[in-house]
Order: C-alpha cells, then structure tokens, then sequence
C-alpha cells in the first residue's frame, strides 16, 4: 500500500468505527479503528468488559475476523503492510 492508500483506508475504517460504542472503551483511548497496524491498540484499555468488533462494518468490509483490537492489537497478516 502506498502512503496515500493507508491513509484513505484510516480514514475509512474511522468512519466506520464503533469501537466507542463497545462496553471495553474507555475514555482515556483518544484514538479509534484499533484493527488498523496504523493505529494499533490502545495501551490504556485493559479491562475486557465485551467486545463488538465482528459487529462493526470496518470488520466486514475488510474480511476481519478477530476480537478485541484495541487489546491485542491489528491482524497484520491481513493488510499486508
């Protein structure tokens, strides 16, 4: 991917981004789309209080299949980057 094409897919995956609607979020995590390498996942989240990543669109339209992004962080097999 180049540098334009990452940051179009970033921003796409924000605004398809539920992931301040998930019961894991919390307020400290100032950044979202936990699935993308270029986010990665957020240190201040440890609690695991039920995840939706599945639930999101970002996931769907991006063949993503894992749970918990912003714990154990982005599929990087799956960008390719």
């Amino acid at each position: 991917m180049s540098l334009e094409e990452i940051e179009e897919t970033r921003i796409q995956i924000q605004e398809l981004c539920i992931c301040k609607e998930c019961p894991t979020w919390d307020s400290c995590a100032n950044e979202i789309g936990f699935c993308f390498p270029a986010v990665g996942k957020n240190r201040c989240i440890r609690k695991d209080q039920g995840c939706i990543c599945r639930q999101c669109q970002a996931a769907a339209k991006f063949r993503l299949n894992q749970d918990y992004y912003c714990i154990i962080g982005p599929q990087k097999e799956k960008w390719g980057l």
